[in-house]
């Protein structure tokens, strides 16, 4: 009877090992495009499948207003018509972009409201994965075989918009199947 239950046990044991997968890679960050990266240590990785729709929402938003502002500063340090003609352009593509998503700035804060309540979400579900990057800048974990959503947390690059200010984020979709490694690294700059 006991041998029974071994022989059970060490098959179902098998058949859960190979029903999983593993994650890993390396969380880097720059502080500026021409600098070198560097290790973004205990910086946080989410593996959830959770929707993350809302955080990716606001962070389109948030991504497109920066590059207007950049557009903007552009334009008045150059006298080349060319240029100058071509940024107004980006800077009107990207305000196209936001009215698609938002059409005023109280929208933008329930969005905002939304993506936070949505983070937090997946910050506290104890079925997500969590991992700390280490000393080294890496972070490995084993999960099951599916589709999940990575969500990459900064320790050390933050922003100024309400959902960064502890950490900027960054998120990807990974597909992982029985027994397969991959590696997603993080570059937060």
């Amino acid at each position: 009877m006991k041998k029974t239950y071994l022989l059970l046990f060490s098959i179902l044991w098998l058949v859960m090992a190979c029903n999983k997968g593993s994650i890993n890679g390396y969380v880097t960050y720059q502080l500026s495009e021409f600098g070198s990266p560097a290790v973004d240590q205990y910086a946080e990785i989410y593996i959830t499948k959770d929707n993350v729709d809302t955080i990716a929402d606001f962070l389109t938003v948030v991504r497109l207003q920066e590059q207007i502002e950049r557009h903007k500063k552009d334009t008045k340090r150059t006298n080349n018509k060319h240029i100058i003609d071509s940024l107004q352009q980006k800077i009107e593509e990207n305000k196209q972009l936001i009215a698609n998503k938002i059409s005023n700035k109280n929208e933008f804060l329930v969005l905002s409201d939304r993506a936070m309540r949505n983070l937090i979400q997946i910050k506290e579900n104890k079925r997500n994965y969590k991992e700390l990057v280490d000393n080294e800048g890496m972070y490995s974990t084993t999960i099951k075989a599916g589709n999940y959503h990575l969500v990459a947390i900064s320790e050390t690059i933050k922003k100024e918009n309400f959902l960064e200010r502890h950490g900027k984020i960054i998120i990807k979709n990974i597909s992982i199947s029985k027994s397969q490694q991959i590696k997603v690294n993080i570059n937060f700059q």
